[in-house]
């Protein structure tokens, strides 16, 4: 985990307690892509319990692991940034997964990709080893950000500030994205790396990641088409104006589709335009189950991995720790259950609105083929007329295809944690 803890450090020099001090880079510790490792900490973040990889990778023995702070394990390169949203989530009772560079007792580093979970009196950090593109990139934004932090004197939560808003950019739309999409890529690299088949519990969880993505970008198409879509029939309007009586037919035409597309905006807003709109709830609901599979699965291997060892977890209880790991393994995929049911539910949601915004945009097609009719009986000027109405078909199709793509990726969702559900049952 290496989290940033509170209680004062005991005997650690300048450089492990994460001083500005350059330390030069001694190489990296190996381990095992397979490998998974763990250690369990109080509240305060004092190491209680580990297993043997962890003790192998640290360099540590146990008599200097159990009751030191799991800073012991920090490496001065990592921006405070991070710990920050570590501890910031822990302490809210919410599990949180990171990139995380570690310093071993010789002086390399080793790089995790940290799944942190609350426990009943502490926390546990379970690990694996990084290799997706993903991380190469994060470790690029990691040194960027730790130059800035020490050149502007940033506090941990300015910092934050600026990684949450560098994700944004990258294409997450918040931690909590950017940490489920990590961890679901990060077990499928293993998978193919291993040459193991690909469980078809982690294939259902790239599956809904991946269509949580495109119905995102489906939303944001939706919205910038519709946005383009409202200066029409203003258009619309003031042309007629000129072309017939004041009242005429078509400026009534247009004055009804004025109010049938304002309801239209209405429920657009709701559905993909204001903030915790339905959309957004979704990609809030759909992540957090994502990740909470994720969770899951990584437990699961622990468990499996714990088992086949012996005399691990340092000089506690075998057997007491892996009941404590065993219990958190059903805790988590208790949760993933209840976050999938969740996200059915509000995919469910997302699919009848989406169905609904359809009939209504069919509602103002029949509005739109009403002025097509009255412009032909002009007399003149009703070429330039019938162009504008003819634009409304052309944007009427797109929001339609838009709302099609997003029925279709709600219902794979759905579909996908129904069956994710199911496997795991």
């Amino acid at each position: 985990m290496g989290c940033e803890s509170r209680p004062v450090i005991r005997g650690l020099s300048m450089r492990q307690t994460g001083s500005r001090e350059p330390i030069p880079d001694r190489g990296e510790v190996a381990f095992g892509l397979d490998e998974i490792f763990y250690s369990r900490t109080d509240q305060r973040g004092v190491i209680r319990a580990g297993n043997s990889v962890f003790r192998r990778v640290s360099g540590h023995d146990w008599k200097d692991l159990i009751g030191a702070p799991h800073k012991i394990i920090r490496h001065p390169d990592m921006p405070r940034a991070v710990f920050w949203l570590l501890w910031q989530t822990i302490q809210g009772g919410q599990p949180i997964a990171a990139y995380v560079k570690n310093r071993a007792r010789d002086g390399r580093h080793y790089w995790v990709f940290a799944v942190v979970l609350p426990i009943e009196g502490g926390f546990l950090s379970v690990r694996i080893k990084p290799s997706t593109p993903l991380f190469a990139t994060m470790r690029a934004e990691y040194k960027t950000l730790r130059a800035r932090e020490h050149d502007e004197n940033l506090s941990p939560e300015a910092s934050a500030a600026l990684l949450l808003a560098r994700l944004g950019e990258l294409g997450f739309s918040g931690y909590a994205d950017f940490m489920s999409r990590a961890l679901s890529q990060e077990l499928a690299a293993r998978d193919a790396a291993s040459g193991r088949a690909r469980c078809e519990r982690l294939a259902e969880i790239e599956a809904v990641s991946d269509s949580l993505g495109a119905a995102a970008r489906e939303q944001r198409d939706l919205i910038r088409t519709f946005g383009a879509l409202k200066s029409v029939p203003t258009n619309i309007r003031i042309l007629a104006n000129r072309l017939e009586p004041a009242g005429g037919p078509i400026t009534a035409i247009s004055e009804n589709y004025k109010t049938a597309s304002g309801e239209i905006v209405t429920r657009l807003n709701s559905f993909a335009g204001q903030q915790d709109n339905l959309c957004d709830r979704m990609g809030r609901v759909v992540g957090d189950a994502v990740f909470l599979m994720g969770c899951a699965e990584v437990q699961s291997e622990l468990v499996r991995q714990f088992r086949a060892e012996a005399g691990t977890p340092g000089p506690g209880d075998s057997a007491a720790e892996m009941a404590t790991l065993t219990a958190l393994e059903a805790a988590c995929n208790t949760r993933a259950r209840t976050g999938l049911a969740e996200a059915m539910r509000v995919a469910r949601t997302l699919s009848q609105a989406s169905n609904d915004l359809r009939r209504m945009v069919a509602g103002l097609d029949s509005i739109r083929v009403m002025g097509r009719v009255e412009c032909g009986r002009l007399t003149t000027g009703g070429e330039s007329l019938s162009s504008m109405i003819e634009d409304l078909a052309i944007y009427h199709g797109t929001i339609k295809d838009r709302l099609e793509a997003i029925i279709r990726l709600s219902e794979r969702i759905h579909f996908g944690a129904e069956r994710y559900a199911s496997r795991a049952a």
